[in-house]
């Protein structure tokens, strides 16, 4: 399963033509990891054990994987992004989030390429852990919490 030591950490910076993800794609580096090492221990322990976990704003993957360490083997990780088509009509992004992700055991993985906004329209599970790492703007955070 992916972990910290198979992502970058943005905070310390990289050479910024390698920001982009068809770098990753062509393995020419490995995802980012949007969060700190801090940050990460603490999904570890926020997510431990849980059944149904719901991310908001799942680039590429990086805190996804980060949960999926430890929440329950048996329960289902919701990774929602509305991942919009790029130049050539495809998202790099979201490749590079389901390649880091599909190699690994654990959790199943429901993918709602959607706004939360519209997600929460119709969501009727229970969810044990909300992780919101999306629209980092007051108002999109203000939208989806309406």
């Amino acid at each position: 399963m992916p972990t910290a030591h198979s992502v970058i950490d943005l905070s310390k910076g990289i050479f910024p033509p390698l920001r982009k993800s068809v770098y990753h794609l062509l393995y020419l580096r490995p995802v980012y990891a949007q969060h700190t090492l801090a940050e990460e221990q603490a999904l570890h322990r926020l997510a431990s054990g849980k059944k149904s976990v719901l991310e908001i704003g799942v680039a590429e993957g990086g805190s996804a994987a980060a949960i999926r360490e430890t929440m329950d083997p048996g329960g289902t990780l919701y990774l929602v992004d509305p991942y919009p088509p790029g130049r050539f009509g495809v998202n790099f992004t979201k490749w590079v989030a389901q390649r880091h992700l599909r190699y690994s055991d654990g959790p199943k993985i429901n993918w709602l390429t959607d706004f939360s906004y519209n997600v929460a329209k119709t969501w009727h599970g229970p969810i044990d852990f909300l992780f919101i790492d999306g629209d980092h703007a007051f108002e999109g955070g203000d939208a989806r919490l309406a």
